[in-house]
């Protein structure tokens, strides 16, 4: 069967599925485990289901919502479409899109130095994280929406003297791969972000409190709220 890559329009072969989504390993460096801090976790009683249903379920809906706004949310696009998508770009450009294993919601693809990769993320008790090796699952960081986890590991990528680096693992091999680079994002090309979400995003790089909020009209102030990222 043959399928067609969204931006180019080219055709290729459908391969076997599921993906080759690869769990995170971390690499210590020098001073062993008194590296930089590892980010925290929820309190166990957050985590544990405290949430209703109906809190959760709209917690998944304010996550999607702010995800189709991003611009950068590829829905229906396969691992390997999103392999042919970023091959040409930059390492550290990355695009979320759907999981290909029905246990996962979605999926991080990025590009390495080595080439395209992709991570599934966990989503459980109302939490979002990256996949993982099972020794390291309790030291990964968990987050409500997948847009404040994306720009956490963006924010890890610009800190150089971070020296206990998440990295991508070869899925063959168990060798590693590339360390985690995330910077920009590849946009849908059918779906680029609003003039106004482009000025929202502008607006939440400024620095905070440079800008009287308050003195916003009441629907301006719940649009910024709707979307408080800068990617």
């Amino acid at each position: 069967m043959l399928t067609s890559c969204p931006r180019c329009q080219a055709t290729f072969p459908c391969p076997p599925e599921p993906s080759p989504s690869v769990p995170l390993s971390f690499v210590l460096g020098g001073g062993g485990a008194g590296g930089a801090a590892t980010p925290g976790r929820p309190a166990a009683t957050a985590v544990g289901g405290a949430d209703s249903s109906e809190q959760e379920l709209l917690r998944l809906r304010v996550t999607m919502l702010r995800l189709q706004a991003s611009g950068w949310y590829h829905e229906g696009l396969t691992w390997w479409q999103a392999d042919a998508l970023l091959a040409g770009c930059s390492p550290g450009t990355f695009l979320l899109r759907d999981s290909a294993d029905p246990r996962f919601l979605l999926s991080l693809s990025a590009q390495t130095h080595n080439g395209p990769t992709s991570v599934r993320l966990h989503y459980t008790d109302g939490y979002f994280r990256m996949d993982a090796e099972p020794s390291l699952v309790e030291r990964m960081p968990l987050f409500e929406c997948v847009v404040r986890l994306v720009e956490h590991y963006i924010a890890l990528t610009g800190r150089s003297e971070v020296r206990r680096d998440p990295v991508w693992l070869d899925s063959a091999t168990g060798q590693m791969h590339a360390y985690i680079d995330l910077r920009k994002p590849l946009y849908r090309t059918d779906k680029f972000p609003t003039l106004q979400h482009l000025a929202r995003l502008a607006v939440n790089k400024l620095p905070q409190h440079s800008l009287p909020t308050s003195a916003l009209p009441r629907t301006l102030r719940q649009y910024l709220a709707e979307y408080p990222y800068v990617h």
